[in-house]
């Protein structure tokens, strides 16, 4: 059930996205109910972060990277 939630809210946000021409990228834990039909979703790439890695310090490594 909750992967089926989390599918129906990212259609919903790929055509929101859509319209607007907006693309996006989404980083997502490894939560079992980050599930989504890839063939509904275009506008929006879903990339999983290592188990573990703490939002300080995934957004630090991100900042090193954008400062480059």
């Amino acid at each position: 059930m909750m992967g089926e939630i989390f599918a129906e809210a990212m259609e919903t946000l790929n055509a929101e996205f859509q319209s607007e021409g907006i693309h996006a990228t989404i980083l997502l834990n490894n939560f079992s109910g980050h599930k989504w039909r890839q063939d509904r979703i275009s506008n929006t790439e879903f990339i999983f972060v290592t188990a573990g890695l703490t939002v300080h310090l995934m957004f630090s490594q991100l900042m090193q990277g954008l400062s480059m």
